[in-house]
């Protein structure tokens, strides 16, 4: 079971940008550059548990803990100063509990975010509504606002790409997945997330699926006009 959630992490860890595996302290660590993205616990000095850690923005931890304090927890400060800020996150809970992968992309996605240079510069021109920028470690970032809106069928709510990035995006994303889909890193607010973006033949662009955890901690509502963010790998 702990081979199984290592090969987990390993999975969500190596497919951010520029993310490598090393052993550090003994334990399985995946690391941006020289900066450590989070370390692969199994019963650290012997507490029985296993777990992630992670680097997250401000206050997020310190949410996350009061909030959801069996799923949760602040890392150990070392006498330097090391995982100060740091978010724990238990792989062993059970029931209620257990863990959610979709979770655990996100706070991976957060350390990425966290961990990541803010080196990024315009690569194309946009309107008010829409930015994109390029980091120089083959990173795209996208910005733009658009409106929820609920599909049909009445369990899905998304929005739609502006336009004028939809071929942006191709040009940056490489060859496609299944369906077209194109693999992001989403932020609305502050919750960021592991998704896919989708080609809608009908508007000619793309739509982001907004799922319910996001809606619920963001607080948001059928026709809110929401400030997103994404970000893709690019192909070489």
């Amino acid at each position: 079971m702990v081979q199984d959630w290592l090969s987990h992490v390993r999975a969500l860890a190596l497919a951010l940008p520029g993310v490598d595996e090393r052993v550090s302290h003994g334990e399985p660590c995946f690391f941006l550059g020289p900066k450590a993205l989070c370390y692969f616990h199994d019963n650290h000095r012997g507490d029985g548990r296993v777990a992630l850690w992670c680097p997250a923005p401000p206050g997020a931890p310190e949410e996350a803990v009061a909030s959801e304090p069996r799923r949760f927890f602040r890392p150990p400060e070392s006498a330097a100063g090391a995982f100060a800020g740091w978010i724990g996150l238990y792989l062993d809970a059970t029931g209620d509990d257990r863990v959610d992968w979709d979770e655990v992309a996100a706070v991976l996605a957060d350390a990425y975010r966290t961990t990541a240079p803010s080196r990024t510069r315009i690569v194309s021109g946009a309107s008010s509504m829409a930015t994109a920028v390029r980091g120089e470690d083959a990173e795209a970032s996208f910005r733009f606002r658009s409106e929820l809106w609920m599909h049909s069928g009445g369990a899905w709510r998304f929005v739609t790409l502006p336009g004028d990035l939809a071929a942006e995006i191709e040009d940056q994303a490489g060859p496609p997945r299944g369906f077209g889909s194109v693999k992001v890193i989403a932020t609305i607010g502050s919750t960021t997330w592991n998704t896919s973006i989708f080609p809608d033949s009908s508007t000619r662009t793309f739509v982001l699926p907004v799922k319910k955890r996001v809606r619920v901690a963001e607080k948001l509502n059928d026709g809110d006009l929401i400030d997103v963010s994404l970000v893709l790998a690019v192909c070489a």
